[in-house]
């Protein structure tokens, strides 16, 4: 399992996303609830949490720019 840094698109909430799958795929977004917000929003990944080494990685700002990527694609 792979720990995901993932930040709210709409209040800027960061917390953890344990998942077993390389969110890369998913173009670095994911569409989940937002506790703060209190519906689905767009989530930006930030980084991960490296299961070998312990430490965090934090993604190039460039892999992880969401400012033209539609929601439905």
């Amino acid at each position: 399992m792979t720990r995901w840094v993932i930040k709210c698109t709409q209040c800027g909430m960061e917390r953890e996303l344990d998942v077993g799958f390389d969110l890369s795929g998913l173009r670095y977004t994911v569409y989940l609830y937002c506790p703060r917000c209190r519906v689905n929003t767009i989530h930006r990944v930030m980084g991960y949490y490296d299961p070998y080494t312990k430490q965090y990685v934090k993604l190039n700002q460039a892999e992880v720019s969401a400012s033209n990527i539609n929601e439905f694609d």
